[in-house]
């Protein structure tokens, strides 16, 4: 899935190094949160990419669990600094 948002993710990619956030990806990465580990799709510097399938935000069952997937892999990534 990840060739499918090339394009997008060299934009991106171009933004974070604009604002000094590493631009060296980290693929696969096993974070500890409060409700157990979980494992990221990316991670540059703080900025966490996750991959979903096409339509999975559209329902608001989808969002909730991708934005707390995503909260919990941020407050993981503070307290390691």
């Amino acid at each position: 899935m990840r060739k499918k948002f090339g394009f997008p993710l060299k934009r991106l990619l171009n933004l974070f190094s604009h604002l000094g956030i590493s631009t060296q990806p980290s693929y696969e990465q096993k974070l500890t949160t409060l409700q157990g580990t979980g494992c990221t799709d990316a991670v540059y510097g703080f900025g966490i990419i996750e991959y979903e399938r096409p339509g999975k935000i559209a329902a608001l069952a989808g969002r909730k669990e991708v934005v707390e997937r995503l909260s919990n892999y941020l407050a993981s990534k503070a307290r390691e600094s």
